[in-house]
């Protein structure tokens, strides 16, 4: 149990770009300091201490990389798990609505309005709200009167990237820069 413990990766990071400038610095015989020596020595400490450094940065982004991994496979199989389940869901609804309409049934057949069961107590009620509207023909067949036109105004995102790369000036609208993203083979 004499492992070592892995830095954050911030700090490796830092220590890294920090271990490189300074390598630079003295590859190039710019004085970092007034005091510090540029000789052969200096230079082969800091690469050592770099390779080391470096060896944790892989050490810890393999890590972060299998952590990565295993919460996208935990997500596909939670999400693959919430479509099985709302499949079931959605039977268990349509099960439980086929019955309270055939007790409905069963009670309006009796002409029983109401009932008192051990655990329940049912009513026959109407629904409420507005009558419901049934159309049986084509939205044109009827008159204009009796039709909703529904219009969608959106920007045309392609038009408007196609004139901006040829340079028209467009008040609101810019071109934005792509994202980065990490390719993991």
């Amino acid at each position: 149990m004499n492992e070592k413990k892995l830095r954050p990766l911030y700090e490796i990071t830092g220590e890294c770009l920090g271990l490189e400038s300074l390598l630079e610095e003295i590859q190039n015989n710019e004085p970092f300091n007034d005091e510090a020596p540029t000789d052969e020595l200096m230079m082969d400490a800091i690469r050592e201490h770099l390779g080391d450094t470096e060896e944790e940065l892989h050490q810890k982004v393999d890590g972060c990389m299998a952590l990565v991994f295993n919460w996208e496979a935990m997500a596909r199989v939670r999400e693959s798990e919430a479509a099985r389940l709302q499949v079931l869901a959605d039977a268990d609804k349509q099960r439980a609505e086929k019955l309270r309409e055939a007790v409905l049934a069963s009670l309006q057949m009796l002409g029983k309005e109401k009932m008192q069961t051990a655990r329940f107590q049912l009513s026959v009620v109407g629904n409420g709200g507005l009558e419901p509207v049934s159309v049986s023909v084509s939205v044109d067949q009827l008159p204009e009167k009796y039709q909703v036109v529904k219009t969608e105004v959106r920007p045309d995102k392609t038009a408007l990237r196609e004139a901006l790369k040829n340079g028209e000036q467009i008040e609101g609208v810019a071109l934005g820069v792509r994202g980065k993203r990490l390719v993991v083979k």
